[in-house]
């Protein structure tokens, strides 16, 4: 039995043998790993067997919706591709509830996969950045090809990346534009591009070769890398949306002095697997406006920030609008 590191310790410890896992036996470790949307745990049991055990937000993602994370999880399985092991619990539940001091989190286990994360490789050497971002293209669209085939039935329920749940009245990462922490000026112009956008994103086509559903935080952080392939990890923000949304995502920032040589690779293997025109990739510009947009939403609902640091991400996008939305009048 592991001593207490995290305040969840105890009961990460006691929900484990919703799996048949005892972490009071001598040989089994339940260590903290580490803490974002989930508080997330590496399980050792008495055959030295490791999984991943990820402690839920509350109120992110309610039972239906994680649930039907697992579904298309397995769904991209059975298509071949390299993605998380779930497991159910002794009675066949796909999750467990964990009690812990300020209430109760959903339990999911997962096997524990070996390897490195992908920013942490190119941080230390990105000499083969383009044949990383290549490998996420062709993944990406082998993605895309199982969302195009996938049918769902009406049980099956995630959040949208859809005109309103990026730039509606209620995003699903929340209203970045209303908040007190914004200076008035900063606030007016956020409302006015976000309409601007909304109106444009209303126009596009939602019909299953251009959307569907995505990862949508398919950066560097949720990518491990085994000897000479990729897995993407983390699919908590799959949910419905355009696919360009999945590649913009995996971009490095648009001002990164690799953004050119990972985008040309990512589109190069995307381009290997599912052959497209020139014009679906040109809206992934607008996408990683979005994104920035929508991030100031999660940023601002989990973080005290300071006005200056917000001030600095408005300033960013304000800059980003003129070339990639040069009709946008303020």
């Amino acid at each position: 039995m592991t001593s207490v590191t995290h305040a969840w310790q105890s009961a990460a410890e006691a929900v484990v043998a919703e799996w048949g896992i005892d972490a009071t036996q001598a040989g089994i470790d339940v260590v903290f790993v580490s803490e974002s949307e989930n508080f997330v745990f590496r399980v050792r049991d008495d055959d030295g067997r490791q999984y991943v055990l990820r402690l839920h937000r509350p109120g992110y993602h309610n039972r239906s919706e994680l649930d039907a994370e697992h579904i298309w999880i397995q769904v991209l399985a059975e298509a071949g591709l390299k993605v998380p092991c779930a497991h159910r619990t002794s009675d066949d539940s796909g999750y467990a509830i964990a009690k812990g001091p300020d209430g109760s989190r959903f339990a999911g286990l997962y096997d524990w996969e070996e390897g490195q994360i992908l920013s942490e490789v190119l941080a230390s050497d990105n000499s083969q950045l383009a044949h990383w971002y290549e490998q996420i293209g062709t993944t990406a669209a082998r993605m895309h090809l199982t969302a195009m085939a996938f049918k769902p039935d009406d049980t099956f329920v995630r959040h949208a990346f859809d005109a309103e749940g990026t730039m509606g009245d209620q995003p699903f990462w929340g209203r970045f534009w209303d908040d007190s922490r914004h200076t008035s000026e900063d606030s007016e112009y956020l409302n006015d591009l976000r309409n601007h956008i909304h109106r444009r994103l209303k126009t596009l086509p939602t019909s299953s070769d251009t959307y569907g559903m995505i990862h949508a935080d398919m950066h560097a952080n949720n990518v491990l890398t085994t000897n000479d392939e990729i897995m993407v990890i983390d699919f908590d923000d799959a949910g419905f949306g355009w696919y360009q949304f999945d590649l913009a995502v995996a971009l490095p920032a648009h001002d990164s002095p690799h953004h050119g040589i990972a985008a040309d690779a990512l589109i190069r293997g995307y381009q290997s697997v599912r052959s497209m025109g020139p014009q679906f990739f040109e809206s992934i510009p607008l996408f990683q406006l979005i994104r920035s947009m929508n991030h100031i939403g999660w940023f601002l609902a989990r973080y005290d920030l300071p006005q200056k640091h917000l001030r600095s991400m408005v300033n960013g996008i304000r800059e980003r609008v003129v070339s990639v939305i040069p009709d946008f009048d303020v």
